[in-house]
């Protein structure tokens, strides 16, 4: 039978970690290796974020590693962008890592669907986790799929990024801080199309709602009216019934006579 390692832990359930980390301490400590059942005594149990989070490390490492990539490569588009590059570069950029995020929330949520539990922990700590500054600690670990906790290892979003997903839709990254020199006219240009975006979109999604609303409206008066219709329908229904067994029956009794 293959022995478990440590590093076998974090792929199983939260629920089955504290038993089998014990017994792997138990394991190691009667082979004589007291100071590795030691370390292994003093492993966490992951949070069930982290440990989704974990799976998807161990089950898809190329879409743990494309995220970083992207994450890295908007950090680059970043400074071009504060050099005088047109701030498409940044869009791109942003666009590539939301897509790689996206990847990341579609396999967690599925792991923790299949272990019974809800995906309330993807929007609520796995997204902010991952759109974090993360440190070299929280990367090593994510790769390894190791992690014990979603704990926020960086600083707050940089304004440039928060303003260009506004007007694209991604998710905002998280990139370095810069020293702040004043209003820079190409990103109060980009402020301005990104909230007549914004407004736009919030016309849309208003004239929608109105529409929908309406609708919703006239199919309550159409289902009143069909109940309506049914109900004078088994009314006549219920009348001729009558009518026809009384003619029924006054046929017979003409028959007999």
């Amino acid at each position: 039978m293959e022995v478990m390692s440590a590093r076998d832990l974090f792929g199983l359930d939260p629920k089955e970690f504290v038993a089998a980390r014990d017994q792997l301490a138990r394991d190691l400590r009667a082979r004589g290796e007291a100071d590795d059942a030691k370390e292994v005594r003093a492993l966490r149990r992951p949070t069930v974020p982290a440990w989704a989070l974990n799976q998807v490390a161990r089950d898809a490492p190329a879409t743990i590693d494309r995220f970083l990539d992207a994450t890295a490569a908007a950090r680059v588009a970043q400074d071009d962008v504060l050099a005088g590059a047109g701030r498409e570069v940044l869009q791109r950029g942003l666009a590539d890592r939301r897509d790689a995020l996206r990847a990341i929330v579609v396999h967690a949520r599925d792991v923790l669907t299949r272990s019974g539990r809800t995906s309330d922990a993807v929007d609520r700590e796995i997204e902010p986790a991952l759109m974090a500054e993360p440190d070299a600690a929280f990367v090593d670990r994510l790769r390894r799929g190791e992690l014990v906790d979603l704990a926020a290892s960086g600083e707050a979003d940089d304004d440039l990024s928060t303003l260009l997903s506004a007007s694209t839709g991604a998710v905002v990254v998280p990139l370095r801080k810069r020293e702040r020199t004043g209003p820079d006219p190409d990103v109060i240009r980009a402020a301005q199309e990104a909230e007549a975006d914004a407004a736009q979109r919030l016309a849309a999604a208003e004239h929608a709602l109105e529409v929908a609303d309406r609708r919703i409206v006239e199919a309550d008066a159409e289902l009143a009216r069909a109940k309506d219709d049914a109900r004078v329908a088994r009314r006549d229904h219920e009348h001729a019934r009558t009518a026809h067994a009384k003619a029924a029956g006054a046929l017979e009794r003409t028959r007999r006579g």
